[in-house]
């Protein structure tokens, strides 16, 4: 049966807290000064803020246990490997999981005391950090326009990360499920773990989270990647986010807690409510490494993505900012010259990308029997053609002419000397 007085709280807890997470999820407000190399934004933050008050939560209940302690140092490990990591400064993960092994250790003995279980303390410390980081740089991973790439791009800032609501969501979704349709038709409890757990409610929440995810993932997809991809990501989804609620519940059985906290009003503590995300999230992660695209294709897209939000001086920083020279069969020819891209990002004459289309490379060199791109292969630039809806609204050297509709264009790139790659051309020719 529902509990009235706690859905109210859960109710007027989600009123804010909804708009809130998706200007987080979404806002590209940029928290470092103009001009930075680094990309940060609020959800960012937001996102290290929940791991670190989740570690904070799992500390307080293990201090039930060991009363003496210094686990915030384990704290500080977690925010610096986060922090370092959003910034894109990590250092090899398995010196990093070293000096947390260290700092433990380090705790354990010094302010362990003899016989007191020097060993479980450790274990247990050392697990929910590593826990916790992994989820935590999963989540920011969410950020990453390799994993927006899986997704259409638009133009609204606060539709430019519609990939990281749909995974979000749909965690979200089933939670909610399983609690509504177990506490209705929940007869079958199937979990010593969490005892108010039902067969039926996991039903529920598991085929709302399929659905919704496969329903939404044929509108928002890329083209590029299959329907049915949505359907493998909707079961990974719907089953470890109750995996996940069930690794937390576990845990505070263990410590003999009720809830993690009691900071989010209706839902506990940031474990509580995000323990299913802090699992499945990760999961999805492992999953997609299969279909993960390389850094040129995220290069491009995020190239796209800012044609299509119109900020094209941002896009201009994308382009080759040098003039490449190459010898081929028919003689000497510049390639790559920024004049092009310049005359439209500059003036802004550019004819408006509405939706981008599947983009394939070309594999040129391997059909160039007359060298024609001999001196591009040479150079070790890769092409891609691109399926791109325009509608044009002025005409210079290099907007498409013609009326409203799908075109196709090709983009070549390149990895420059200091190894950033770039977008060096793009033009309605190609191989």
């Amino acid at each position: 049966m529902i509990d009235l007085r706690n859905l109210r709280r859960r109710l007027l807890f989600a009123i804010p807290a909804i708009p809130i997470g998706w200007w987080g999820m979404n806002s590209n407000l940029s928290l470092v000064p103009p001009g930075s190399p680094y990309h940060v934004v609020p959800g960012m933050v937001i996102t290290i803020a929940l791991i670190i008050m989740g570690g904070f939560e799992y500390n307080r209940m293990l201090a039930v246990f060991f009363p003496r302690n210094a686990f915030w140092l384990g704290l500080v490990w977690l925010a610096t490997e986060l922090v370092l990591g959003m910034f894109k400064l990590s250092i090899p993960l398995r010196y990093s999981i070293f000096v947390l092994l260290l700092i433990v250790a380090f705790e354990a003995i010094v302010w362990g005391k003899k016989n007191s279980g020097r060993w479980r303390r450790a274990s247990l410390s050392f697990s929910a950090a590593v826990f916790l980081y992994i989820a935590g740089v999963s989540i920011l991973y969410l950020f990453d326009p390799g994993f927006q790439s899986f997704f259409k791009s638009y133009g609204p800032e606060m539709l430019s990360r519609i990939g990281f609501v749909l995974v979000i969501g749909s965690v979200f979704l089933c939670d909610t499920m399983a609690y509504f349709v177990g506490c209705t038709w929940g007869k079958h409890h199937y979990s010593n773990i969490s005892p108010n757990k039902t067969v039926e409610g996991s039903i529920g929440g598991f085929v709302t989270a399929v659905v919704a995810y496969s329903v939404l993932w044929i509108f928002l997809r890329n083209p590029a990647y299959p329907w049915y991809l949505g359907i493998f990501m909707g079961l990974i989804l719907g089953i470890f986010a109750q995996v996940g609620d069930l690794l937390v519940s576990l845990m505070k059985r263990y410590f003999g807690a009720k809830n993690a906290s009691e900071i989010l009003s209706g839902h506990g503590g940031v474990l509580d409510r995000f323990g299913s995300v802090f699992v499945a999230v990760p999961t999805l992660g492992l999953f997609l490494l299969a279909f993960a695209t390389d850094d040129y294709v995220k290069t491009l897209d995020e190239y796209l993505r800012l044609l299509q939000s119109k900020q094209y001086e941002k896009a201009y920083d994308m382009t080759g900012q040098v003039d490449i020279a190459c010898t081929n069969g028919s003689g000497t020819a510049a390639f790559g010259a920024r004049a092009g891209p310049e005359e439209w990002m500059l003036q802004k004459k550019r004819a408006d990308v509405v939706q981008t289309g599947k983009i394939v490379e070309l594999k040129y060199w391997e059909k160039d029997s007359a060298r024609t791109w001999e001196c591009q292969s040479a150079l070790g630039l890769r092409c891609f053609k691109m399926k791109l809806y325009y509608k044009c609204n002025a005409r210079t050297a290099n907007a498409p002419p013609g009326p409203e509709g799908w075109q196709t264009r090709f983009a070549w790139l390149s990895s420059g000397a200091d190894s950033k790659i770039r977008v060096i051309a793009e033009s309605a020719v190609g191989p």
